[in-house]
């Protein structure tokens, strides 16, 4: 791992394990050097993270993706795990039993927006959100995931209007979650 994502990384982990009640700290992995192509040399970053401390038996691992700026914070307001990736990918994970289809339920009764589902499978959803006047909002990506005996909604910030390819870098990220358990 380079000397970026590692101080980056034993910051985030710093400002979690400041937050931390109970003394503990997840490590990293390292990632390594990918073989130069066409005389360039191209390295594979990988960011990992659990969320166990925060009571979730989840955890993120990314590969492929530079995220030097990541942190991890918990919303003691809401009790969130607010995760900033970077500037345009930030989602939270929070313990919510509701399933996917209630979600869009929920969605299709605000006399707001209008929204268009793009259905990935019963636990995942992409979906736009459109004014009255035809004018698109911004795309968002959600999750259900069940770990622990637990169900988890994972989402895109909706106070981010994300385009479609946005919503679709989320997503990838979002969906290399994993049950610890």
């Amino acid at each position: 791992m380079n000397k970026t994502l590692r101080f980056v990384f034993a910051s985030a982990t710093l400002i979690v394990y400041s937050c931390n009640t109970d003394g503990r700290t997840d490590g990293g992995s390292d990632a390594g050097d990918i073989p130069p192509k066409g005389g360039k040399e191209e390295k594979e970053s990988t960011w990992v993270t659990s969320f166990e401390e925060f009571g979730m038996p989840l955890k993120i691992e990314v590969v492929d993706e530079s995220f030097p700026d990541a942190k991890v914070n918990l919303n003691g307001n809401s009790g969130r795990v607010e995760v900033r990736m970077d500037e345009d990918l930030t989602f939270s994970i929070v313990n919510d039993m509701r399933e996917i289809e209630e979600v869009k339920r929920e969605l299709q009764q605000n006399e707001v927006f209008e929204y268009i589902f793009f259905d990935e499978g019963e636990d995942r959803l992409m979906y736009q959100a459109k004014l009255p006047t035809g004018k698109v909002v911004g795309h968002y990506y959600m999750r259900s995931l069940l770990a622990g005996g637990e169900r988890y909604l994972v989402a895109t910030d909706d106070q981010l209007d994300l385009s479609h390819y946005e919503a679709r870098r989320a997503a990838s990220v979002i969906n290399s979650l994993t049950a610890v358990h």
